[in-house]
């Protein structure tokens, strides 16, 4: 696992950016990124810990929402969302909800 502040997947470790955002996630959350031949693999691990205390209880849901910066053209970026980002319109009730079992 990485450290906590995390950046881009770039081929080696002096073409990571670091994501300045890092700093938000909660202490103790590990994330890894490896690039693979279509792109990249991303985990991340945040403490069961974290969630309980969030919901006053052993953690039962959460929502996880996830957006990938991508620059494939110099100047030109875009946000790409895992499920629709739920601060827009586009957003479907439950998207990147998690449920324990």
């Amino acid at each position: 696992m990485a450290r906590r502040r995390s950046g881009s997947n770039g081929k080696t470790t002096n073409e990571k950016e670091d994501w300045p955002l890092a700093d938000c996630l909660p202490p103790g959350t590990k994330v890894a990124c490896v690039q693979t031949p279509t792109g990249h693999n991303t985990e991340i691990a945040i403490p069961a810990s974290y969630l309980d205390g969030r919901q006053g209880r052993s953690w039962r849901a959460f929502r996880l929402n996830v957006a990938v910066d991508d620059f494939d053209k110099p100047g030109r970026g875009a946000q790409l969302w895992w499920r629709p980002d739920w601060r827009t319109a586009r957003t479907r009730p439950g998207s990147g909800t998690f449920h324990r079992e």
